[in-house]
């Protein structure tokens, strides 16, 4: 079973909660980073996989890197924003894949933005409602920061590449990047 963000763990979690699964009948798991791996840890699992450093789908893909998939069925659940990508890796590995959607993202829209001096995008979706919502120009002379590489090149496609990337794709990273970014500003 493959879950990619912390809100798939959560939203799969409450099904087989709702579904009354005992979750020790389980498969074995897979996450894209320390965020989806403490989203399962907060339901009391613990994913066999995660990739060291590169926490995205890419780095999940790299890490299955070499392994055999040749028999095995994978489920993977899904944003309808995902990429194919991870299946397509384990599709070539020899799996059989289910690649499901399991949430839509949706935009929030708000009739007015507080006051701000920088902002954190956690991902590709949050740019492009952010960017939908506002008009161009909304980010000169603010402080941009991005979680990771999708994030990265979300902005970038809205003309707005961020001021600094967190060092690894996780928040804790993304708000030390923002704090070195304001100490010397």
């Amino acid at each position: 079973l493959t879950l990619t963000s912390p809100s798939a763990v959560h939203i799969f979690m409450e099904m087989v909660r709702q579904a009354g699964v005992d979750i020790r009948r389980l498969p074995r798991l897979m996450a894209c980073g320390p965020g989806s791996a403490a989203a399962f840890a907060e339901h009391g699992l613990m994913p066999e996989l995660t990739p060291p450093m590169d926490y995205s789908a890419q780095g999940l893909a790299e890490a299955l890197g070499g392994q055999n998939f040749a028999g095995q069925r994978v489920l993977r659940l899904r944003s309808e924003k995902a990429g194919s990508l991870l299946a397509d890796v384990m599709r070539q590995q020899g799996a059989t894949v289910d690649d499901l959607l399991l949430y839509r993202n949706e935009a929030v829209k708000y009739d007015r933005f507080p006051e701000y001096d920088a902002v954190f995008f956690a991902s590709a979706s949050a740019v492009e409602a952010f960017m939908a919502q506002r008009p161009a120009g909304e980010l000169d002379n603010k402080m941009v920061v991005a979680i990771g590489k999708p994030t990265t090149a979300a902005l970038a496609a809205a003309g707005r590449p961020p001021d600094t990337v967190a060092a690894a794709a996780t928040v804790e990273d993304a708000i030390m990047a923002l704090a070195r970014l304001a100490a010397f500003r």
